[in-house]
């Protein structure tokens, strides 16, 4: 997310992944996620994508259901404005 801040959970389901962030606001601490895909380069390294196709919607749904479930109980620390 390009604040040099570390995820504060991953999720992951086969080659996709999601990291939900903690950030500050206005009215004080939130969450924002990200979801990559990881892929394997022709020179055998490996590149990230935020374009998915159909398979992987099982792949999205199971992660975003994980992720909802632990936000819901671990709440952003902080003061809320």
């Amino acid at each position: 997310m390009g604040t040099g801040s570390k995820p504060v959970a991953n999720f992951r389901e086969g080659n996709v992944g999601l990291s939900v962030w903690q950030r500050e606001g206005n009215k004080g601490p939130f969450y924002e996620f990200t979801i990559s895909r990881s892929y394997k380069k022709k020179d055998d390294t490996y590149g990230y994508s935020t374009s998915f196709s159909e398979s992987n919607l099982k792949a999205l749904w199971e992660l975003l259901g994980q992720a909802a479930e632990w936000m819901e109980k671990n709440p952003p620390a902080g003061p809320r404005v």
